[in-house]
């Protein structure tokens, strides 16, 4: 039989680690991704928060528990700010830099399966829901290619609504602007913290009665609904899975919407190896036998 192949659209952190969750399945994988090179060595960007779980994923998939030991740091949760952030006495969290951690995921992937620079226009399922085909247009010369796989990952790393208002952490380059009237700011509201981070609530983004609250299926049904009128009508379809920061948009503060992303590609990666590798030759067997047994009560 031949390796099944999944198609990633996004290179994000969440999209790398789709890749790395289906190689180590036996998947082979195609990421799709716009920009032109992995986004390493940039100054700005989110500040991530790990935690032990996650970690563990990530130290397997790299075989090296010290590489990514070496491009965190303990995430500490006394502050002295005169507020009490957290009461769990098992708080182990460690702190990264987006384009740091992306870059330790990336480097450690076979460089082939990226197509950089391509911008994902199209999905069509065969008939038989055996296979799917994806176009892809190169941003430079405007040629459209297409791939072909068994199963779709839509990435969405960013979500624009989190349960209840928006805000985002951002680490921020302050060189050269050390007293501009912002970072002036930021060091009198924040003097512990301030050199690190940088929490910005926009005016009128709280929303105090958008609350989360127990999903129910009536709830879930009406998404489903909505669904079909707010996404691309391929993405409501079989052989396609949504990931990312949109599939749970929760709130920054508790540090796990890349934590559940990262979990969330991991337990993707081995329902389908273990439905390709487990479930499909059964299946199969079933499936050619019942026909066999078929074809004799007729004959």
């Amino acid at each position: 039989m031949r390796r099944p192949t999944s198609i990633v659209v996004q290179g994000s952190i969440v999209g790398i680690c789709c890749a790395h969750s289906h190689i180590t399945t036996g998947w082979d994988v195609v990421v799709i991704e716009k920009s032109g090179s992995p986004q390493t060595g940039i100054s700005t960007g989110a500040d991530l928060g790990l935690d032990q779980q996650a970690r563990s994923f990530i130290e397997l998939w790299l075989n090296q528990s010290r590489l990514l030991h070496n491009a965190t740091l303990p995430l500490t949760i006394d502050l002295k700010i005169g507020k009490v952030l957290t009461r769990d006495d098992h708080f182990n969290f460690r702190e990264t830099h987006w384009a740091d951690l992306h870059g330790l995921l990336h480097k450690d992937l076979p460089s082939d399966i990226f197509l950089w620079i391509h911008q994902f226009l199209s999905l069509c399922i065969s008939n038989n829901k055996a296979s799917i085909r994806v176009k892809a247009k190169v941003l430079q010369t405007n040629e459209i290619t297409e791939i072909i796989g068994d199963f779709l990952i839509a990435v969405d790393d960013y979500a624009h609504g989190y349960s209840g208002y928006s805000s985002r952490t951002r680490v921020l380059n302050i060189i050269g602007n050390e007293n501009s009237d912002t970072i002036i700011n930021i060091r009198k509201a924040f003097p512990e913290i301030w050199k690190r981070l940088y929490f910005d609530m926009g005016c009128g983004t709280h929303c105090g009665n958008s609350t989360t609250m127990k999903v129910t299926n009536e709830m879930i049904e009406k998404m489903h609904k909505e669904a079909e009128y707010i996404w691309a009508p391929e993405l409501t379809r079989d052989n396609v899975v949504l990931i990312g920061d949109a599939a749970h948009p929760t709130s920054p503060h508790g540090l796990r919407s890349t934590n559940m992303s990262i979990l969330d590609t991991t337990n993707l990666g081995v329902a389908l190896n273990e439905f390709q590798t487990i479930r499909l030759p059964v299946i199969s067997k079933h499936v050619l036998r019942s026909r066999r047994m078929g074809q004799i009560k007729c004959d």
